[in-house]
């Protein structure tokens, strides 16, 4: 814990002092608790969560004395020596006023080209919310509708190199058509075995590098998911510890299942949810080399089309519904089993057990009645979208049999057509899939935004008053005390009661 505070204590002390600069409401004492407890979490995150409990949102910047103007102050340099300073003023000259670390807030002057030879890095702290506006903020809640996208595209950049590897990838997905191309209109005919090997060599070689690159695909989106994932987990369990016990759901388990549903909505960050979706883009890339080699035949693949989308679009609305009914039953069954366990000695004191289990086991029959309705239409999509797969590469090679025999294509532009057919439809087909968990995640999120959007006990836009010392001496008159908001029948009656600074007082009730 001293190392810890040894390390951060710069930080902090240049931190406070934009706070101030600032006129932001604080607590020192609470800051220095999340530095102790987040002493093992990477430096960057600690400091961003010392700058957020402060009000304030941190930035790095190019550690470049040229970026210093008197617009840009107040800024924040990290010298060589691990000093922190917090740059104030700067005038005319160049000559900037800094408040040094363990100066006890005395500034000092020095010239940019001084403060050059030490600077380490430079950083921008600024408050999180603009200035209040009296008009509007008692109206305004501060509850963000897009919080879910703005956590989950936080690393929107690797999303950019998901689909260059996807583009790679697809783009490499064509050697196998390419190949049987060859084989078929060049190979056999000329029976010329070396061209043979040469050309298996070659497709051998992108096969290599398009696992490699859908492998490398995987593991991009994994990461990402996974950080994405944390900070959604993050955000939700903290604002559920942090939710005002009048708002807060009477039932613990219903309260249990609704924070379980980022399970639902996990599945709309995995790798497979963003394999598909980072496929899609090339389907008109595959549909056009498709229409340069088979000519005609691309309409056998636009005409599937529709058969793969609608029947998707068709079972939304049902698919919608039976999300809704199981995240209720979910909840109904989570409710009854954690409510059980907690008073299972008054159900076994009111012999109350057949009634408990009977309510368990007509929760269970509802909710797996429920899952199999929604398993038979996903698997309906599923087993459809193999079929018109089946369909399509039929009808292709029906349709390119005519080709070939008229003249118009060869054989092995018709054995490659068919080939890049399957490929060009796959990444449709897996749409049906996505849509699926679409629903699950959306009737997820829902009830995850009801949960954001309940009152905190401590929320961050709040003004808060920093009081270092309290010197006790306290007086009580006609305060009453009650649990439940809506009957407000007072638990607790106190006419008048003083509590002096080292006194002690003891109550007893029943």
């Amino acid at each position: 814990m001293t190392s810890t505070h040894t390390r951060y204590e710069p930080w902090l002390q240049a931190m406070l002092a934009v706070a101030r600069h600032y006129r932001l409401d604080f607590s020192e004492e609470h800051v220095r608790v999340v530095v102790n407890q987040e002493s093992q979490s990477p430096h960057h995150l600690v400091l961003e969560d010392m700058a957020r409990q402060l009000g304030l949102a941190l930035r790095s910047v190019p550690a470049d004395v040229s970026l210093i103007d008197p617009w840009r102050l107040p800024l924040v340099a990290e010298l060589n020596d691990g000093q922190m300073a917090v740059l104030n003023h700067m005038d005319k000259h160049g000559q900037l006023s800094i408040q040094l670390s363990g100066d006890g807030g005395l500034e000092t002057v020095v010239s940019r080209e001084a403060l050059s030879q030490r600077l380490k890095g430079l950083f921008l702290l600024r408050p999180l919310n603009a200035i209040p506006d009296a008009r509007v903020d008692d109206y305004v809640k501060p509850y963000q509708k897009n919080w879910f996208w703005t956590l989950a595209l936080k690393d929107w950049k690797r999303y950019g190199d998901i689909m260059l590897v996807a583009m790679a990838a697809n783009v490499l997905a064509l050697a196998g058509m390419l190949f049987s191309m060859q084989v078929y209109d060049r190979v056999v005919p000329s029976q010329s075995v070396p061209t043979l090997w040469v050309l298996f060599g070659g497709v051998m070689l992108a096969i290599l590098f398009e696992f490699t690159m859908r492998m490398l695909r995987v593991h991009i989106a994994d990461v990402v998911g996974k950080r994405a994932d944390l900070r959604i987990s993050d955000r939700v369990f903290a604002r559920a510890l942090r939710i005002k016990n009048s708002v807060r759901p009477k039932s613990t388990g219903s309260f249990i299942s609704q924070i379980r549903e980022l399970e639902s909505v996990r599945e709309l960050i995995t790798s497979t949810t963003i394999g598909t979706v980072s496929d899609i883009p090339f389907f008109l890339l595959f549909v056009f080399i498709l229409w340069l080699i088979g000519g005609p035949l691309v309409f056998v693949v636009l005409l599937a089309i529709p058969l793969l989308l609608i029947p998707g679009l068709l079972v939304q609305r049902p698919l919608a519904h039976l999300s809704n009914e199981g995240m209720r039953e979910s909840a109904i069954r989570n409710a009854t089993l954690v409510e059980a366990v907690q008073s299972i000695e008054d159900i076994k004191l009111l012999r109350a057990e057949q009634r408990f289990q009977n309510q368990w086991n007509n929760t269970n029959d509802v909710a797996a009645g429920v899952g199999m309705k929604q398993r038979w239409l996903t698997s309906l999509l599923m087993t459809w979208t193999q079929e018109v797969q089946s369909i399509v590469y039929a009808v292709v090679l029906l349709v390119g049999c005519y080709l070939v025999i008229n003249g118009d294509m060869t054989t092995g532009a018709l054995v490659g057509t068919s080939i890049l057919a399957s490929r060009t439809i796959a990444p449709l087909a897996q749409i049906s899939g996505v849509l699926s968990r679409w629903q699950q995640a959306k009737v997820a999120r829902k009830g995850l935004d009801d949960l954001m959007q309940r009152p905190l006990d401590d929320p961050e836009q709040g003004k808060k008053v920093h009081k270092a010392h309290l010197q006790g001496n306290y007086q009580f008159n006609y305060a009453a005390f009650y649990y439940d908001e809506e009957e407000k029948v007072n638990d607790l009656d106190i006419a008048r009661l003083t509590i002096t600074a080292g006194g002690e007082n003891r109550g007893a009730g029943a």
